[in-house]
């Protein structure tokens, strides 16, 4: 038998030792991974007196709910269903399919919607913009129904756009109707839904700015709006949102306010008057801003480091939240808060755009309150082997040390 040549036989070495070498590289991050400790209990729910069918107070950083009465039961929204209107039209101008300056016409059947209004003439035409400030100063009917023709075609298709965006925002037990919120049968939402939207509103700067306007006019100045949300003037913070009352929903609020790092979410629905509804909503808030304190911990997209990748394409993916991270905390907690990042060590390829590959971590006293997920915000698929050979020798040569 004659002698194997020099090359032929380091290869032939090298196709028995890898894939050993590459399992036990694969293999020893795994021992290496912590388990995650238990996130911390959520405050206790306080007693506040809150006299409306249905009420909610929300935390706007992290969702949390810190008071609910009947949050869960479905009831006529009134106006409150112009918070939505303004949404999808701000994320249809944001998606670059319309634009503020655009002109859209008032149809006969727009013009027709009572209740309060501008007085829409069929066939007058202004800047989107002016009927969006009509919705949101104004909460005007017969502006509401144009943009829903002029974003969606007809009021049918705009309704659709709306309960779509309900959807994605997990509001499960809303169904629009229309877009300006007279009574309509299957029309409806719960306090809760309404305190998931406020949020989501309140993140959206154009939309906050309108809805936290007191005065402003219409019709080149001939009209003058003044917002039936007197809290935007009067509870210091306040920046919005939205007032409704009809027949069937009573008086409805969903106020948002901010005082430093804290914003909160107050949702009032079926109170018998107009001053209930907004003494509720106030007492919420007090209650929030006196006794809670949110802390921030990163910023959505902020990039926060890598985390290695085993035989991925991509040795290392950067990762960030995927969304604004924060704590909600009592009043003088938040001192000695410690944080830190935790990277994943055994991350085997493929690694999808999105997985969950870090963790923020805050402990206080050595002790863990809180874990929040950091996502990859590139993919790494898995690699072919040859290409795996020289990290593989690599990491022999660290080990070997």
């Amino acid at each position: 038998m004659g002698k194997i040549p020099p090359n032929k036989g380091v290869f032939q070495l090298l196709r028995k030792i890898l894939p050993l070498a590459l399992a036990f590289v694969m293999a020893v991050p795994a021992v290496c991974a912590a388990a995650p400790a238990p996130a911390a209990p959520p405050p206790a729910e306080p007693a506040i007196d809150v006299e409306a069918l249905s009420a909610i107070l929300m935390d706007a950083a992290t969702g949390q709910v810190i008071f609910a009465k009947n949050e869960n039961e479905r009831r006529a929204p009134a106006s409150l269903t112009k918070i939505m209107t303004l949404v999808v039209a701000f994320d249809t101008i944001r998606s670059g399919k319309a634009k503020l300056t655009d002109k859209a016409m008032a149809s006969p059947e727009a013009a027709s919607y009572g209740g309060t209004q501008v007085y829409a003439e069929p066939g007058e035409a202004f800047p989107l913009s002016d009927w969006l400030t009509a919705v949101a100063v104004g909460s005007a009917n017969d502006a509401s129904a144009v943009i829903a023709e002029h974003l969606g075609g007809t009021m049918k298709r705009f309704a659709q756009m709306m309960n779509d965006k309900a959807k994605e925002l997990s509001m499960k037990d809303t169904v629009f109707k229309n877009s300006h919120g007279l009574d309509e049968e299957g029309h409806y939402t719960t306090a809760k839904d309404m305190a998931i939207l406020g949020r989501y509103a309140a993140s959206v700067p154009e939309l906050l700015k309108m809805t936290g306007t007191y005065q402003a006019t219409f019709r080149s100045g001939k009209f003058q709006l003044t917002n039936v949300n007197k809290m935007v003037r009067f509870y210091t913070g306040c920046d919005g949102l939205k007032t409704g009352s009809t027949s069937s929903a009573k008086n409805c609020v969903v106020l948002t306010a901010r005082r430093g790092n804290s914003r909160f979410v107050s949702v009032v629905m079926g109170a018998d008057t107009s001053d209930i509804r907004f003494n509720d909503a106030r007492r919420m808030l007090d209650y929030g801003f006196a006794n809670f304190t949110t802390v921030p911990l990163a910023e959505k997209g902020e990039d926060l480091g890598k985390a290695s990748v085993y035989g991925g394409v991509e040795a290392t993916v950067p990762f960030a939240p995927s969304e604004d991270l924060a704590l909600l905390l009592g009043k003088g907690e938040e001192a000695g808060l410690e944080k830190r990042i935790e990277v994943t060590t055994n991350l085997v390829a493929p690694v999808k755009e999105g997985d969950v590959v870090a963790s923020i971590v805050v402990t206080k006293a050595g002790k863990e309150v809180a874990r929040k997920p950091l996502v990859a915000q590139k993919a790494s698929d898995k690699a072919p082997f040859w290409r795996l050979i020289p990290r593989i020798l690599q990491e022999i040569t660290c080990l070997s040390w």
